[in-house]
């Protein structure tokens, strides 16, 4: 896996079950890689809550749910500003998980966008703003709208 590529989940939980019914989709979260071997997602997991990067081996190992992977494609690999993804994302980590918005998104109400706090697919859609691969207002994007911009292959299961 290779920084920009997008992992996807189907979790099994009420929130997981209420996103995927509200978008009529199998995706409920998103999260990207940062680095081989590291991805960095908003969420709450656990005791924890907010923006954190995770081993991807153990986050997908600890998951419950299904998970696959979407390759950044070629094309967009190599027009893509990958360090400046990198350099926002990182300064993410440790912002607050923003619900409200998370929420409004799922529910088609428009959204301000704003970076204070992060759900999952804002927090991916503006690491590829950032990258040069996709514009527009992040703070609108589900996880389902991210796996469908065009910019990432068919997904594989892991």
């Amino acid at each position: 896996m290779l920084p920009g590529d997008l992992l996807a989940f189907s979790g099994r939980g009420l929130i997981p079950t209420i996103i995927k019914i509200k978008t009529w989709s199998r995706i409920s979260h998103v999260g990207i890689v940062v680095y081989p071997g590291w991805m960095i997602e908003a969420t709450t997991l656990g005791d924890r809550s907010g923006v954190f990067m995770s081993r991807i081996d153990e986050r997908i190992s600890s998951y419950n749910g299904r998970t696959w992977l979407q390759k950044l494609k070629l094309e967009y690999r190599l027009k893509a500003d990958i360090s400046a993804m990198q350099k926002f994302l990182i300064a993410q980590d440790g912002k607050r998980y923003d619900i409200f918005q998370a929420i409004c998104s799922a529910l088609i109400w428009r959204n301000k966008e704003d970076f204070r706090q992060l759900f999952c697919s804002e927090l991916v859609a503006a690491g590829l703003e950032k990258a040069g691969i996709w514009s527009g207002n992040c703070s609108e994007m589900t996880p389902v709208e991210v796996t469908r911009l065009g910019c990432y292959s068919e997904p594989i299961s892991i």
